[in-house]
Formats: C-alpha cells, sequence, structure tokens
C-alpha cells in the first residue's frame, strides 16, 4: 500500500464501529478477531494496533484484544499518557484539517483536559441513551412518560 511505504501505520477499528462494552463473547470474537484476520488477510501484513471504537472498553473486551495479538490499543479517555499499559493508550481524536497552532493547543496540558471532558460527555450522553432505551421501548408510548423537545 502506498501509505504504508509513505510511513502510515494501518491499525483496525473493528469491522461495524460497535460498541464493544454491549457485544456478547461471539459478537467481540468475530469484530475483533476475525476482523483483524480478514483485514490482515486483505492487506497482507500484520496489523499491530487497535483504537477502540468511541472509545469503550472493558476488561472482557481487552482480552479479546490481547487474544486477536494486537501490540496496543489505543483510548479516548483524554488522559496523560500511560505507557504502563499498553492496552489503554490515550489518543487525541482529531477531526478534519487542523493547522499547528491548533494541535499546539490540543497537545497543551488544558486542551488535554478539555477533551477529556469532552469524550467522557460524549461516553456519559451515550449511556444515558442507553438506558432511556432501556426503560422505553420504540412504541411504546404511554402517558406516564413525559417527552420533551
Amino acid at each position: 500500500l502506498k501509505i504504508k511505504k509513505e510511513g502510515w501505520t494501518i491499525g483496525y477499528h473493528t469491522k461495524t464501529h460497535a460498541n464493544l462494552d454491549k457485544l456478547d463473547e461471539d459478537k467481540l470474537h468475530d469484530e475483533i478477531v476475525n476482523g483483524k484476520e480478514q483485514l490482515e488477510k486483505q492487506l497482507m501484513f500484520s496489523v499491530k494496533y487497535f483504537a477502540y471504537p468511541k472509545g469503550f472498553y472493558s476488561d472482557k473486551v481487552i482480552r479479546f484484544i490481547k487474544k486477536a495479538g494486537f501490540s496496543a490499543a489505543f483510548t479516548v479517555d483524554g488522559q496523560s499518557m500511560n505507557l504502563k499499559n499498553k492496552m489503554l493508550l490515550d489518543r487525541i481524536p482529531m477531526e478534519g484539517e487542523i493547522s499547528i497552532n491548533q494541535m499546539e493547543a490540543m497537545l497543551s496540558p488544558l486542551g488535554l483536559f478539555v477533551t477529556g471532558i469532552f469524550m467522557k460527555s460524549l461516553k456519559i450522553k451515550e449511556r444515558i441513551q442507553d438506558l432511556v432505551r432501556s426503560f422505553v421501548k420504540e412504541g411504546d408510548y404511554s402517558k406516564k412518560y413525559i417527552y420533551a423537545k
């Protein structure tokens, strides 16, 4: 691949960008282990790095990351770099094109702090949506629920 020859590293991010916390072991195996094998077969080289979709992970998910043979995995927790656990390396999400000044700001202590708060708020939002979905099934709109628009 041209981008690999130009020095880019290619990692893996699952087959469907699923929230891995919600998957049973069979689906985790398919998303992580089988998906990595399929990608490596297509690329014809080994993929060493994994990025957790939306930053969601658990001990069970980490077991599958290790089982698949990844050397390291990246979160979006917005913490300082923790090199003690290579399965929980922090990364900073980047969207679109950014300038060198924006990059410096994002990598500053304040930038890392703000990014961490933002990423945690996205996780909290998703968990709240899951809770709401678990209480109110689609089409079950009884009078006991009040919905705000």
